[in-house]
């Protein structure tokens, strides 16, 4: 197994070396699975949206989101160790990052966004210690009001050493997964973003079942109900959540969206990548 995930991997690193023209090192292989939405939050000081980079013809729509202050006031992007009305990008990071600490992104409702079938959302993130209860608001497309739609979020839990445990409403389902990581950036941000441990999280819905990883390895899978239902047309937070008022400061190293499945050795792939490997 081991052997076929190195020949997998090799394959996949000379393909996209050969098709950018002798090698940019920092462009993703993960392009092979067709992302149908990408944030590499790559986007400077001052910028009031945030690009989608997916290619076509996976991504249907250019799913840009826009940035917004804790009260909903249109805003643009600041630069760490600054804060401001956006979030917060930090220029030294290799290739991208957004700060998240009450200021919000925001993309209209798309076809991208429907979960109609499987689907596979990956992302690098990292959290404050905020105590027991707090929840870090990752992407959120749920309707309270019918119970429809989908969010991901980190609960932390308390004691000396605090967890970021991630979490997933799909319909009137909540999933928990098994296993967390550490909440620890500490202050001053910039330097513990630049410095500290990273943290890759993958849910995969196929099969009837949702899944969690973490840094590649699996962190349980669960049966999703009959009858979940997890298309409706809200637009999409990142950042802020519909569900939770507590909220808990996070970082977030580039998002992306399949509308597929991801098998456990391709997670490891794009794992391998390292954080702004997105």
């Amino acid at each position: 197994m081991q052997l076929l995930f190195r020949l997998l991997l090799v394959s996949w690193i000379v393909s996209f070396l050969s098709g950018c023209g002798g090698g940019n090192p920092t462009t993703p292989s993960f392009l092979s699975f067709g992302p149908a939405v990408l944030y590499r939050f790559t986007e400077s000081a001052g910028n009031s949206t945030v690009q989608d980079t997916a290619p076509a013809p996976n991504s249907t729509v250019s799913d840009d989101a826009s940035v917004f202050d804790y009260a909903g006031n249109p805003a643009t992007l600041v630069s760490l160790p600054a804060f401001g009305n956006g979030p917060a990008q930090l220029p030294s990071f290799p290739n991208g990052l957004l700060y998240f600490y009450r200021p919000y992104l925001e993309a209209p409702h798309s076809a991208d966004y429907n979960l109609t079938g499987a689907a596979t959302l990956i992302t690098w993130v990292r959290a404050v210690p905020c105590g027991a209860g707090f929840v870090s608001g990752l992407l959120d497309k749920y309707d309270p009001s019918n119970n429809t739609g989908c969010a991901l979020w980190l609960r932390q839990t308390g004691g000396a050493n605090p967890q970021a445990i991630p979490e997933v409403q799909l319909g009137t389902s909540t999933f928990t997964a098994t296993a967390g990581f550490p909440a620890d950036i500490s202050s001053p941000i910039a330097p513990s973003l630049s410095s500290g441990t990273w943290y890759m999280l993958a849910v995969v819905i196929g099969g009837g079942n949702l899944s969690f990883y973490l840094n590649g390895q699996p962190a349980g899978s669960f049966p999703i109900p009959p009858g979940a239902n997890p298309v409706n047309t809200q637009s999409v937070f990142i950042g802020k959540s519909r569900i939770h008022s507590s909220f808990c400061e996070f970082a977030m190293s580039g998002m992306v969206l399949f509308k597929q499945a991801l098998a456990p050795g391709a997670i490891g792939a794009i794992h391998s990548l390292g954080p702004g490997g997105l």
